[in-house]
Order: structure tokens, then sequence, then C-alpha cells
């Protein structure tokens, strides 16, 4: 009798301990990684740029679970690379032809949502576009 009363205590203190662990939050690699739509595209105050242009709304970008990523494009182009996520940043490299770096901050990435923003230079102008992104 004295065995299952030990038992007993045993298993509800495993429980017990159990129950107060604190699960894990996900990082921004996990929670970015998955398919996502562009909504809107803002540019420099500009919402939902003309359809068919580089950088608009419908637009698809894939960030598979081995790093790489593909952003297919409304106009047709896509552009392949790999990517990385930390806290505060979301960065695509592109590996050819330009293997260019594309830096976007993190402003909101959740299950559902992710909003980023990047500026960039072009000739004598500075443009900044945000991306709000839906899970597809």
């Amino acid at each position: 009798m004295n065995k299952y009363k030990n038992l007993i205590f045993v298993m509800v203190v495993a429980l017990i301990l159990g129950a107060c662990a604190k699960p894990e939050s996900p990082t921004n690699v996990q929670l970015a990684t998955g398919e996502w739509v562009v909504v809107n595209v803002i540019a420099n105050g500009e919402q939902n740029l003309p359809a068919g242009s580089y950088y608009s709304s419908g637009s698809v970008l894939h960030l598979d679970h081995n790093m790489s990523f593909l952003f297919v494009h409304q106009n047709g182009t896509a552009t392949a690379g790999t990517w990385t996520a930390d806290a505060t940043n979301l960065t695509l490299s592109v590996t050819s032809p330009d293997a260019a770096t594309q830096t976007y901050t993190i402003v909101y990435l959740g299950a559902d949502k992710m909003h980023v923003y990047r500026t960039m230079t072009i000739g004598e102008y500075t443009v900044e576009l945000r991306y709000l992104f839906a899970r597809i």
C-alpha cells in the first residue's frame, strides 16, 4: 500500500512540475517559413501600386524550410536565393544574376500576417517599400 502512495505522490509532483513549464515562443524563422501573398504595397505613401508592376499586391513569397526562397512577382518575373530571419530583420539574398541582398525590417510577424519594410536608393531618390503579407 505504501508503494502505491509513493507512486501516486511522484505522479502528482511530475504533473504539477510539467504544468508549470513555460512553452517556448517560436522563432522568427519558424514563424516566417511558409507561403505568403502580398496584400498591400506602400511605396513612399502611395498605396496599391498598379497591377502588373514589379512590387504589386498578389505577388507570392515562398520561404522554404531549407532557407531558400522564391519571390514570384505579378509581372511574371521571379527572384530566388536564400533567406534568414532574426529578431528584427528578414534578409533575402538573391543568388543570380545580381547577387544582391535585400534586408527588410520586421514590423510585425505573426502566424497569419507579416509586415516588413525596406528603404532603397534609386539614383537620387530614396524609396521606402512597405509590404503587408498574408499567409496562404
